[in-house]
């Protein structure tokens, strides 16, 4: 269990995000559908979309290189 524990502890939630940036939520959802550099994200329902750890880590150096 705490494999799949640590793996689910790769992904962070759109409020996790923010919190991570120091943004509002709705800047978070403007990340994502930003038609130049999106922020990768998986969209698992209607409601609930998550963004993998090393994928933020990932845009946010692209950004800072950009």
């Amino acid at each position: 269990m705490e494999e799949n524990s640590q793996e689910y502890q790769e992904f962070l939630s759109i409020e996790e995000v923010a919190q991570y940036l120091h943004v509002y939520r709705d800047t978070v959802y403007r990340y994502i559908k930003d038609i130049q550099k999106p922020l990768p994200s998986i969209k698992i329902s209607r409601k609930k979309i998550l963004v993998k750890k090393v994928d933020l880590d990932n845009w946010l150096e692209e950004q800072k290189n950009a």
